[in-house]
Order: C-alpha cells, then sequence, then structure tokens
C-alpha cells in the first residue's frame, strides 16, 4: 500500500481527540505489546506514529 503513496502525505487529524507518537522500540516486541495493551490498537480512531524502525524511517500505524 506505501508503495502507491508519495513521499510526503499530509493527514488530517482535524477530527482525532488523540494521537500516540512512539519512538525507537529497539525491536523490542513486549514493549509494542505493552503499548497497545495498555492504549488499544491502531485504528482509524486511534492512531499511532512509530519513529525509526528497522531501516530507520518512520511508521504511521
Amino acid at each position: 500500500m506505501l508503495k502507491t503513496l508519495p513521499n510526503v502525505n499530509h493527514i488530517n487529524l482535524s477530527n482525532l481527540h488523540h494521537i500516540f507518537i512512539i519512538g525507537d522500540l529497539h525491536g523490542q516486541l513486549p514493549d509494542l505489546l505493552h503499548i497497545f495493551n495498555v492504549n488499544g490498537l491502531p485504528a482509524t480512531d486511534n492512531p499511532y506514529i512509530f519513529n525509526h524502525g528497522r531501516r530507520k524511517i518512520s511508521f504511521v500505524g
């Protein structure tokens, strides 16, 4: 899906009450699962931005 999108995208956040911004998890799956357990899974009304993935790029989930 992301291959079809341009490098820079504008996201309308005006209808959201929150957005979670997560720093580098250093591959720690237990930390990621804890974050999801506390805050809920990523969804259109529960967005996350993940910084520094495996190849040092940011992800939106």
